[in-house]
């Protein structure tokens, strides 16, 4: 159960995540996706925890900050609208990046490619 996000490349949601705790963060991260006011402050008021409670439940579970899982999450489901057709731009605001050159390089840096040439 250690690691139940996704490596780049893996579709989301995963496909069996176990963990209550883990289900609850997904169903709030895909119901808030194109908010870009979704962050570890507001993921931690809707999961009900602290700031600080959300990240050391992360850190245990899966190895990551409360942060670097929005990110992760948010960086997963823009590969599945890519793959829909949908054009970078619209993806960027889709999935809560306030801007498509930082959509563009936060991609780059998680895939090491940008988003137009990952397929």
């Amino acid at each position: 159960m250690h690691r139940q996000l996704t490596v780049p490349g893996e579709k989301l949601p995963p496909p069996s995540v176990s963990n209550v705790f883990l289900k609850r963060l997904y169903t709030i991260m895909e119901a808030s996706l194109d908010d870009p006011q979704l962050d570890v402050g507001l993921l931690a008021e809707k999961m009900g925890v602290s700031r600080r409670t959300l990240n050391r439940k992360l850190s245990m579970l899966v190895n990551l900050s409360a942060s670097e899982v929005i990110r992760r999450y948010r960086l997963q489901k823009a590969v599945l609208l890519l793959q829909s057709g949908l054009n970078v731009s619209e993806v960027a605001f889709r999935v809560g990046f306030r801007s498509a050159s930082y959509f563009s390089n936060s991609f780059r840096e998680f895939y090491g490619v940008i988003p137009s040439a990952y397929f």
